[in-house]
Parts: structure tokens; C-alpha cells; sequence
């Protein structure tokens, strides 16, 4: 949406009242005194109910100063608190706007409607008073919302300062600079799902080298000021903690010390580190209270600052903020980023996702944009430098004689090229989410263990017989050998699953390297209903609600079997659904010329199945022997040598750890522990050890999440 502007200046107190002035609009200036209701006791009540309820225990919390009283955490219901921001929102709109200014917002809006357009609210504040006011909940009861959750009305606060920058023409990718910090004597956040969401939301841009996302190695405003040296730099994005000291009356940023513990880096010394970079466009500031301000200085906030030191537009936050909404930011902000609207679009964007996240909060409100940028534009993508790159001096020039494609060549080249972009981001989705989310994340609390097959040629209906298997092959290897049709069966927590994503992470390769083969993508099969008739219908809707792929291209892929399928938890199907899931599998089978295929199940509900699948092969996964066990625990270290005696003493605990999954989790809960520490109670069943050791693992996980200690 193209926008409009709407300028309302707010100058300095004069005789209790403040000069505001509509310096621009469609419907032309006007100006008009106002007495805001910023020293009223009802209004400075709803204020304070206001930041006292956002203030509870799942916040970011703010950086405290030593002189600083912290408040008690304050809750209001869910209706109160509405109440309370709707009733401020009406009075911040009702005092600003006299009915002069009324009218001319109203002409305004309509001729912006008239034209298709939005209307950008540029709030120019010079009142340093009046900095630190919430304008984001403004709310306007004609329009029935507020101007920030209207994509019409987007708010910024403007700040003019000399001559306005102006788009910086970009030749892709565009360099966005990440940098997180997480102090040790500050709460924990969730800095590993919020990297994620704002990856996926970068992803098309990704794909399309648009974008180049780069984490800064280190924490310390060292690491940072290095960083800047390697530029340029065009965004840099903030993922912490922030806050306000009112000793020196500025806000501040929370890097990392030499010692691990909190370093702050007020607003002047963060403008400095970054000023002078004529690259960077744009700030993120995802830490609390990066646009609180002093009632003295306009430039105190961390975001205010930033553009007084040339960045033509920061976002920060005013209050402490929730790590989901948080995340909901990051994401939603850079997705629409990716599709070239005006920045403060785009942030009304986020801000209705977090509202519609959170419908029973008002952190929508919490972010802050400070702008100088006149249309809120920021780049200039030269996507022509980056196809068509300058010739080097000296450079020959070469004649090349093309002929001109027709219509029905230029169409299916642009099909083949729709599809190939379609695939590749399908196929980062599946590495991005399921090889680097869930394979890799496990393996690095947990040791990759080395499981043995066994073949069950005897469990599918296979025209090839048994194929012998080879202890020196991978497992893509085998998978080829078999007729890339294949089963796995195991015991519970045996590693089915941990055995599929490899498999899927050796043929993701096999896909990029060798044109024609098919993609790998892992579908669960716990979703298949009674309703569901064919297998072809059932992975569409999968493609579409799980990864996003429009129904109608995943059937196309489907049904030109470019997918190979890998389908997990055949036996979470419902038992009595199971057999005909069996049946559709077999039946698509028979009637498609499919290039690869891989159903998991736990071997006892395998068993039960009324018929058998129509696969190549079968695998089995073993149990772990006794020599494996002891290895592994053993080659672990000191730290285990507890877990180690147990084991070599113990023949039910022993029993117990030949599933993968449970010796894993024997781990997990006694690293550390000494021999003499484990109980001498001796317990005769197998269900009396289960229920110790997941009596033990519990507990052992309330201790971390109690003293905040990474086991």
C-alpha cells in the first residue's frame, strides 16, 4: 500500500498548553493549542496500570540499576486491562485532536481512501516530556481501532534532522548483521526459537540471494566493534536485554563483559559504535525498553539516538516484552520486509500478529519506530546489478546471438524455473526444520549411536528377496541396493525416527547432486484420518498445512512424483484406521512409477497389521548389547563412571538401557553422580526401575529450570 502523509508536530510547553501543528496533509495545515492530560490523576492512573501489568514473570526483564526499586509484579485481568488501554488510547486521541485537527485528519483520511491509499501518521514530538508517552495506543472510536493495529493509519514518530537520507540503492543480497547476548547474571531468553523464526522468515529472500544473514561471533561491544569494520552492513538486529538507568538518564543495551556478566552500553556510546557506517539503514532492537526516554533529553532512548547518529530508521521497544511476542516480531516483520513495503508498514504488520498471537495482551504496543525517512523506504533493490554485473575494465566484449524464444518456450521455461525455486525452498524447509531442527538439535545432547540392522525380508511383500547388507555401507546406500523402498521397524525409543532423518539428510544430498532424483520430505502419518481416502489427497493437505505449499502445485508434485516419501509413525495411525493407511499405501504403490519410498513403525504394532506393505525391504533395528552399552557409557567420561558401575551391577538397569531412547535418558540424569550416591534399595520388576529412573530424570529437570543450570 502507498501512503500518504499526515504530520502532526507537538512543540514545547507554553503556558500549560501545547502548540500542535498539522504541518502536512492532504487537506492542507492547521495548528491549534492543546492542553494534554498528561498531568491528570486519572490519566497518570491508567498510565501506571498500564506498565505495572505488563510487568509479570514471562517478560524480558529491563536492566536495573543499583539505585532503582524494582515493582512488584501487578496483574489485572484480562477485561480490566483492556478497559484501561482503550480508555488511554481515547484520551491520548481526544486531547491531541481538537476539532480543528479532527477535521483536517478526517479530510485526510478520506482523500487518501479516495486515491487508494494509506495515511502514514507522522508524530513529530519536540516536547522531551512527551517522548516517553505511549502514542502507539492511540485509539480513534470513529474507526473503531487503533491507529496501530489499522493498516490504513500506520504511526511513526519522525524525526526530522538536516537533510532526510534518501533509499540507498542495494546490489543484492542485502547484509543483515545478528547479534545476540545473553549475560549470565540476566534471564535467559529463548534466543534459539526467535534465531529460528526470523531465518524462516527470511527464507524466500534466502533462497533468491537477496538476503545474507551473518551472527556475530561474541557478545562484548569488541566483538561488535569489529564487526562493524568488516561491513557494510545494511540491517543489524539486536536479540536481548535493554533497559533505562536513571543515573545517567539514558537508555542502554546489555552486552557482555569479559566475565561473562552484564556490560552496558548506554544510548551515546552505541550511537557512536555505529555511526559513520553510511550503509546501515535500519536498527532492530529486540530488548526491552530500547524507546524509553528521560522527561529531559529527546535523544535519551537507545532508538532516538541512533537516529540522531544517521540510522534512518530504528525500531525498539518502550516496555519489558515476552519472548513469544518477541518471536512473533521477528518473524512477522521480516516476512513482510521480504515483500518491499515501506518499513512502517511492515511493522504494523507485526504488531497485528501479535496481537492476533495474543489476544488477551497489549504487547502490540510495545514496539516503537523511530523514523527520518520521509516515505519509509529504505532500499533500492538493483536486482539487475546482481544478474547482470558490471564487465571488469579491459574485459572483452563477446557477441552473442540469441534468438528469441516463442511464446509456448518462454512459458515452460518459466514454469521449470517456478517449479525449481518451489522445490529448492521446500527442500530447506525439510534440512532447515527437520535435519538441523530435530536431528542435529538431539545429537548434541546425546551420544549418535552406532545401531545395528537386522534384515526382516519376511515383514513386506517384496519381488527382489533378500538383499544382503554390508556393515561398511551408509544407509543410502542400502536404501538404493533395496530399490529405494524400504521399512523400518524397531522398538520403542529404538531410533526409528533418528534412522529416517539421516537417511533423509544423506538423500537431500543425493537430490541436490543428481538432477531428476526426487525430494525428500518427511510426512507423520499420526494425522491420517478415517475421512482420508487416497495417499495423493492426504500428502497435498500435508504439503499445504505443514509446509506451506499451495495444494494445488504439492498435488502437481505428487502426482509427477518429484517427492520422496518419507512417512513416519505408521503406528500412531489409530488401530482401527491403520490397516486401511496400510491399504492406500499399497494402492498408490501399484498405480504410480514412484522413485522412493520409507514407512517407520514399531515392530509389535507391525505385527498386528492384518496385511503387509508392498516394499522392497525391511530393516530392524537391534537392541544395543551389553559391550555397546558399556562403551558408550564408559567412553563418555569421568563425569558417568557412576552410571558406569550401576550399569556393570546392575542386570535390570542394564536390561533397561538396550533402547537407545533410555540409555540416552540415563545419561541425562545421572551424569555426575557418583557410584556411592545411587540407592542400594534393590527392586525386583522391570516397571519399579522405569518408574525410578523417570522419577530421577524429573526431578533432575526441576533442579535445572529451579537454579538455571545447563545440565
Amino acid at each position: 500500500m502507498e501512503y500518504l502523509n499526515f504530520e502532526l508536530k507537538i512543540g514545547t510547553i507554553n503556558d500549560d498548553k501545547y502548540p500542535v501543528q498539522v504541518l502536512n496533509s492532504p487537506a492542507g495545515e492547521v495548528s491549534s493549542m492543546v492542553d494534554l492530560p498528561f498531568r491528570r490523576s486519572e490519566f497518570q492512573d491508567r498510565l501506571d496500570l498500564v506498565e505495572r501489568s505488563r510487568k509479570t514473570d514471562e517478560t524480558r526483564k529491563s536492566i536495573k540499576t543499583d539505585t532503582e526499586t524494582t515493582r512488584d509484579t501487578f496483574r489485572l485481568s484480562t477485561l480490566k486491562k483492556e478497559e484501561t488501554v482503550k480508555e488511554l488510547g481515547i484520551d491520548l486521541f481526544e486531547s491531541l485532536f481538537t476539532p480543528e485537527i479532527r477535521s483536517c485528519f478526517r479530510s485526510s483520511l478520506q482523500q487518501a481512501r479516495e486515491d487508494k491509499k494509506g495515511l502514514r501518521i507522522r508524530l513529530r514530538i519536540e516536547a522531551p516530556d512527551l517522548a516517553g508517552i505511549p502514542w502507539e495506543f492511540l485509539y480513534d472510536e470513529k474507526e473503531g481501532d487503533y491507529f496501530c493495529l489499522n493498516t490504513e493509519t500506520p504511526l511513526v514518530r519522525f524525526l526530522e534532522l538536516g537533510r532526510p537520507p534518501e533509499a540507498l540503492t542495494v546490489t543484492p543480497p542485502l547484509h543483515i548483521l545478528g547479534v545476540i547476548a545473553s549475560p549470565v547474571n540476566l534471564p535467559k531468553l529463548n534466543i534459539e526459537k526467535e534465531k529460528a523464526q526470523m531465518m524462516a522468515g527470511l527464507e524466500s529472500l534466502l533462497e533468491k540471494g537477496f538476503v545474507k544473514m551473518t551472527w556475530l561471533e561474541g557478545e562484548s561491544w569488541r566483538d561488535l566493534q569489529a564487526a562493524m569494520r568488516k561491513g557494510p552492513w545494511h540491517i543489524l538486529h539486536f536479540i536481548g536485554h535493554g533497559g533505562f538507568n536513571e543515573q545517567t538518564g539514558e537508555g542502554a543495551i546489555a552486552l557482555v563483559g569479559d566475565d561473562g556478566n552484564s556490560e552496558l552500553l548506554d544510548a551515546t556510546n552505541f550511537g557512536r559504535l555505529l555511526s559513520g557506517h553510511q550503509s546501515m539503514r535500519m536498527v532492530i532492537l529486540n530488548a526491552c525498553e530500547g524507546a524509553r526516554t528521560s522527561d529531559k533529553d529527546l535523544f535519551s532512548s537507545v532508538g532516538a539516538n541512533l537516529i540522531r547518529k544517521g540510522i534512518p530508521a530504528v525500531v525498539s521497544m518502550q516496555y519489558e516484552i515476552t519472548d513469544r511476542a518477541a518471536i512473533e516480531f521477528s518473524r512477522t516483520f521480516y516476512e513482510t520486509i521480504a515483500e518491499g513495503i515501506p518499513v512502517d508498514a511492515a511493522l504494523q504488520e507485526s504488531r497485528k500478529a501479535i496481537s492476533f498471537a495474543q489476544n488477551d495482551s497489549f504487547e502490540w504496543g510495545t514496539p516503537v519506530l523511530h523514523m527520518r525517512a520521509p516515505d519509509g523506504m529504505l532500499f533500492e533493490m538493483n536486482v539487475a546489478g546482481a544478474i547482470f554485473p558490471k564487465k571488469e575494465e579491459g574485459e572483452v566484449k563477446k557477441t552473442i546471438n540469441i534468438q528469441p524464444l516463442t511464446i509456448e518456450e518462454a512459458t515452460s521455461s518459466a514454469i521449470q524455473m517456478e517449479e525449481r525455486s518451489g522445490l529448492q525452498i521446500l527442500m530447506h524447509k525439510v534440512r532447515n526444520f527437520w535435519v538441523k531442527g530435530v536431528l542435529e538439535q538431539s545429537l548434541q545432547h546425546s551420544a549418535l549411536l552406532e545401531l545395528g540392522l537386522t534384515q526382516m525380508p519376511g515383514m513386506v511383500d517384496s519381488p527382489f528377496g533378500s538383499t544382503p547388507i554390508s556393515p561398511d555401507q551408509s544407509l543410502g546406500e542400502v536404501f538404493n541396493e533395496i530399490g529405494r523402498s524400504l521399512l523400518i521397524l524397531g522398538e520403542p525409543g529404538s531410533g526409528k525416527t533418528t534412522m529416517l532423518l539421516t537417511l533423509a539428510k544423506e538423500l537431500i544430498i543425493q537430490y541436490k547432486n543428481a538432477p531428476g532424483f526426487p525430494l525428500p520430505v518427511i510426512f507423520n502419518l499420526s494425522s491420517w484420518t478415517q475421512t482420508t481416502n487416497d495417499l495423493p489427497g492426504w500428502l497435498a493437505d500435508e504439503l499445504s498445512t505443514k509446509y506451506l505449499i499451495p495444494r494445488k502445485i504439492g498435488a502437481s508434485w505428487v502426482d509427477q512424483n518429484r517427492i520422496l516419501l518419507m512417512l513416519d509413525g505408521l503406528d500412531e495411525v489409530g488401530t482401527e484406521r491403520r490397516n486401511a493407511c496400510v491399504q492406500a499405501i499399497n494402492t498408490y504403490l501399484s498405480r504410480s512409477a514412484i522413485l522412493g519410498i520409507v514407512v517407520c513403525c514399531r515392530f509389535k504394532e507391525y505385527l498386528d497389521l492384518g496385511s503387509k506393505l508392498n516394499l522392497n525391504g525391511a530393516i530392524r533395528l537391534k537392541v544395543l548389547s551389553r559391550e555397546k552399552i558399556l562403551q558408550t557409557v564408559g567412553d563418555a567420561g569421568a563425569a558417568y563412571s557412576g552410571l558406569l558401575e550401576l550399569l556393570k551391577n546392575d542386570s535390570s538397569f542394564l536390561k533397561l538401557a538396550e533402547i537407545p531412547f533410555m540409555l540416552n535418558l540415563m545419561m541425562q540424569t545421572y551424569k555426575g553422580i557418583s557410584a556411592e550416591q545411587f540407592s542400594v534399595e534393590k527392586m525386583e520388576s522391570m516397571q519399579s526401575k522405569r518408574m525410578q529412573l523417570m522419577q530421577a530424570y524429573v526431578q533432575r529437570q526441576f533442579r535445572m529450570v529451579e537454579t538455571g543450570v545447563q545440565v
